[in-house]
């Protein structure tokens, strides 16, 4: 073999050398940023994702409009978000025309004891609408409501009894008279027909109103584990009515409502409202406004350009959805 063969030979393996560097070294490039990309983009569909089913800003501006509406300050006892609890008392602030009998609005999918069980007339489409679904999850129909609204004089027979039978001064089983959630007509005891004396546990089939009643509006006032919190022993049979979107936000933190009216109080009007997008795409603005107890007519801002509800809290202010 010649010289100039030989060269000619080590240059096409130096050339060749070259080659493989290169192409390994664009490979690992090439992955490098697929990986990346696949990074970015399950990043983005991670907060897709929060976004899409529950979003809060103190930060945003609104885009609602507003329009000064004046209130009683006795409306502050009115309202699904009202806190009744040991230290907070029901005012009856003449709502006796939106009580109604629960037998005279009910489906055929749940029970009452007798005409005595009352409710207040807003809770009617959810409560018809979580049953029907029950029965169609579970073909079950046998529920059965054994108390809703009750009078300070009903309550005070109850806590009476409850006292003589524990040999007590106090119970966290049986709310004082005056105290009691049940005078707000948003409140309800269930049980199994038809050995309807046996209290509700929520377990079996029935366990499917202790997972979806939060889609109805509907939360369970007493869970397990809060007992410091609301002052009450866990009690799988009562619900409480406080509206949606509010009993889905509640699920979402655990919040019981103690937890979360005090909750509520951070995003106070004009300083960052609450945002929530629920998993129809549906979204709300919630806000609070506190008031001076002692103004007789304080004038509330609410929203000119969309639907609205409002309910005081019972306390200091009022709640605007």
């Amino acid at each position: 073999m010649s010289d100039k063969t030989s060269s000619l030979l080590g240059t096409l393996k130096a050339l060749c050398m070259v080659s493989i560097i290169f192409v390994a070294l664009m490979s690992i490039w090439l992955i490098s940023e697929n990986t990346q990309d696949i990074e970015t983009v399950a990043e983005q569909s991670e907060t897709t994702e929060v976004t899409t089913t529950v979003a809060e800003t103190t930060t945003e501006p609104s885009l609602l409009t507003f329009a000064d509406k004046q209130f009683h300050i006795t409306d502050i006892h009115k309202g699904a978000l009202c806190l009744v609890n040991n230290e907070n008392k029901y005012y009856d602030e003449g709502e006796d025309h939106k009580r109604i009998c629960v037998s005279d609005y009910k489906n055929n999918y749940y029970y009452v004891t007798d005409r005595s069980i009352v409710l207040k007339l807003p809770v009617m489409d959810s409560l018809n609408n979580m049953f029907l679904d029950f029965y169609s999850a579970t073909g079950n129909n046998d529920v059965i409501i054994t108390s809703g609204y009750r009078s300070i004089e009903e309550q005070s027979q109850l806590y009476s009894a409850e006292l003589k039978e524990k040999s007590a001064i106090k119970s966290n089983l049986v709310a004082r008279p005056e105290y009691s959630e049940n005078h707000t007509g948003y409140a309800m005891d269930l049980a199994v027909y038809p050995e309807w004396s046996k209290r509700f546990s929520g377990e079996g089939s029935y366990s499917w109103i202790m997972q979806n009643c939060y889609n109805y509006g509907w939360v369970l006032r007493y869970p397990t584990g809060k007992e410091d919190i609301t002052g009450m022993v866990a009690q799988p049979w009562h619900f409480r009515y406080v509206g949606y979107p509010h009993s889905q936000i509640m699920r979402k933190y655990g919040y019981t409502l103690e937890e979360y009216i005090n909750y509520l109080r951070n995003f106070s009007y004009g300083e960052g409202h609450l945002k929530f997008t629920d998993e129809h795409s549906a979204e709300y603005e919630i806000y609070y406004v506190p008031v001076n107890m002692n103004e007789l007519a304080p004038v509330i801002p609410v929203p000119d350009n969309r639907e609205y509800d409002i309910s005081g809290n019972n306390i200091d202010g009022f709640i605007v959805t």
